[in-house]
């Protein structure tokens, strides 16, 4: 009864429902890359010793039995377990705060599709689970990261996706780098100290770093002065001295003032038809 049926535990693993097999490519990727990537070479030491079996059912444990098209899962898992990309293209993955990175990142996606360098994949990090960011790194041959810098370090979105890549033993990608420069930037430096502790990484030199247009000290910091839009004028001397500005007494702009606290608790008895206290105490409060 099991004549030429796989039992394949973890392998060929899906996180798709069993049953389906319409998002097997994608749902597969993903499980495989979290949950297996790590071991792409006892993958391999395995498939070398399937290779000379025949089987034509492959049941997982995780998601649909596998009857058709035997050929193309194959493939994909001898893909994954090297670490060798499917699909030219770039996945441009970033770690934005208020947006500005967000912004820059959106803009290289813009400029590279123009550019044709194959299927462009956006991904923000900060919205959206790693897995999926993880299952694309595998995917695609290239990677661009965007991250600012947090409490001198990398934001947590981005460091955790790096860790993720890194642990699994993703390796043999082109990699550019761009980091947020407003405050004190280090994100390029610690993602290129990540980088470089995996295989064959090719990392694009230099790295970019962003600098805010309203920063004045921005292009002095890169060797350039930044020009004025209009020069400064001289203030004119005042011909009659302004006159004194009384003083007042400090107010906390969150505290109401001390009669509209008192005509609201006026109003709100009144409404109430209760017994009013003594505003005297209340207002010595």
């Amino acid at each position: 009864e099991t004549d030429g049926i796989l039992f394949s535990a973890d392998a060929f693993g899906t996180f798709a429902m069993s049953g389906s097999t319409d998002a097997w490519d994608a749902e597969a990727r993903r499980y495989y890359t979290n949950i297996v990537g790590r071991f792409g070479a006892n993958v391999q030491g395995v498939m070398k010793k399937l290779r000379d079996h025949r089987f034509a059912t492959v049941a997982p444990l995780h998601g649909p039995v596998l009857k058709e098209n035997l050929a193309h899962y194959w493939s994909l898992y001898d893909k994954w377990s090297r670490y060798e990309p499917e699909t030219e293209g770039v996945l441009v993955a970033y770690a934005s705060i208020y947006g500005g990175t967000a912004e820059a990142a959106r803009r290289l996606g813009a400029m590279l599709e123009a550019e044709g360098v194959g299927e462009v994949v956006m991904f923000d990090l900060s919205r959206h689970d790693v897995s999926y960011a993880v299952a694309e790194a595998f995917r695609l041959s290239g990677m661009v990261l965007c991250s600012v810098t947090y409490d001198s370090d990398l934001f947590p979105a981005m460091r955790e996706f790096l860790h993720h890549i890194e642990s699994k033993r993703l390796c043999r990608r082109r990699v550019g780098l761009i980091e947020n420069g407003t405050w004190a930037p280090v994100a390029a430096k610690l993602m290129t100290e990540t980088l470089s502790r995996m295989k064959e990484m090719d990392i694009v030199a230099p790295a970019v770093t962003l600098f805010h247009d309203r920063d004045p000290l921005a292009h002095e910091r890169d060797g350039h002065r930044s020009p004025r839009r209009h020069p400064p004028q001289p203030s004119p001397r005042r011909r009659h001295p302004r006159p004194p500005v009384p003083r007042r007494r400090h107010v906390h702009p969150l505290i109401p003032p001390l009669k509209y606290i008192k005509d609201t608790i006026d109003a709100m008895f009144a409404d109430l038809r209760i017994h009013r206290p003594n505003m005297a105490s209340v207002v010595s409060l």
